[in-house]
C-alpha cells in the first residue's frame, strides 16, 4: 500500500491546483470583518476535516491546504490556530509519513511552522471570539436571526372636540377639552345624554384622528 502513496510531489501538485482554482479567494473579506477570523474559520474547517478523516492522502492534502492558506494572507500573516487534540493528530501524521516514507513534505512543513512559531496554541483551533463569564466558563458570542422589528405604536392626537351623539347638550358639555362624547344608549332629540370619556386613555391611529388639531 506504501509503494502506491507518492514520496515526494504531492505538494507541489496541491500548490498547483490550489493556484489554478484560485482558492486564496477564500481569505476575501467584507467591509467590517476581521481577516484573522476569516482565516482562523477557513483553518477551523480544514482541521475538523482533519479530525474526521482516517485516510492518509486526506490528512496530508489538509494539512497542505493550512499551509498554502497561511502563506496566502497578506499584507500580515496571523498564526495557525491549533488546539491539543489537533497537534497530537499532526504528531501522528508526521510520524506515520517518516515511518511509511510517504507525504515527506509533512514532515518539513511541520518543522517550518513550529520554526517560525506559526501555531497558535489555544482552546480552539478555529476562531476564537470567546468570552469568559465570572467563575471562568468558556462562551461563544453566536449570531442569531434578530427578531422582526415591532412597528411603534400610534402617538395619540390631541382631539379638541368629537362628539357621536347627543345635541346641544353635549355640545355644551365638551367645551374645549380632551373629551370624547358618546351617547351611552341610543337616544333622539338635542337633549340626548352624553357619556364624557377622557381622551387622554386612547391611543388613536392615524386614521381615525378626528376633529380640530390645531
Amino acid at each position: 500500500e506504501g509503494g502506491a502513496l507518492p514520496r515526494t510531489g504531492a505538494f507541489a501538485l496541491a500548490r498547483e491546483v490550489y493556484r489554478r482554482r484560485g482558492l486564496s479567494h477564500v481569505l476575501e473579506r467584507v467591509k467590517y470583518e476581521r481577516s484573522r477570523d476569516i482565516f482562523y474559520f477557513v483553518c477551523g474547517i480544514c482541521w475538523r476535516l482533519f479530525a474526521d478523516s482516517a485516510e492518509l492522502p486526506r490528512r496530508a492534502a489538509l494539512l497542505f491546504v493550512v499551509y498554502l492558506v497561511y502563506h496566502s494572507q497578506r499584507p500580515h500573516k496571523h498564526d495557525v490556530p491549533v488546539d491539543v487534540s489537533i497537534l497530537e493528530a499532526l504528531a501522528e501524521l508526521r510520524e506515520e509519513c517518516e515511518r511509511r516514507q510517504v507525504f515527506l513534505e509533512c514532515p518539513k512543513i511541520l518543522q517550518q511552522l513550529c520554526s517560525r512559531r506559526a501555531l497558535s496554541v489555544g482552546v480552539r483551533a478555529t476562531y476564537r471570539n470567546l468570552f469568559f463569564d465570572s467563575i471562568g466558563r468558556v462562551g461563544e458570542r453566536l449570531d442569531h436571526e434578530l427578531p422582526p422589528r415591532v412597528a411603534k405604536p400610534p402617538q395619540a392626537k390631541r382631539v379638541r372636540q368629537l362628539r357621536v351623539g347627543g345635541g346641544a347638550a353635549a355640545q355644551s358639555q365638551l367645551g374645549d377639552q380632551s373629551v370624547l362624547a358618546l351617547a351611552s344608549a341610543p337616544r333622539t332629540g338635542s337633549d340626548a345624554s352624553p357619556t364624557i370619556v377622557d381622551l387622554s386613555m386612547l391611543k388613536l391611529p392615524d386614521g381615525l384622528r378626528l376633529g380640530d388639531d390645531s
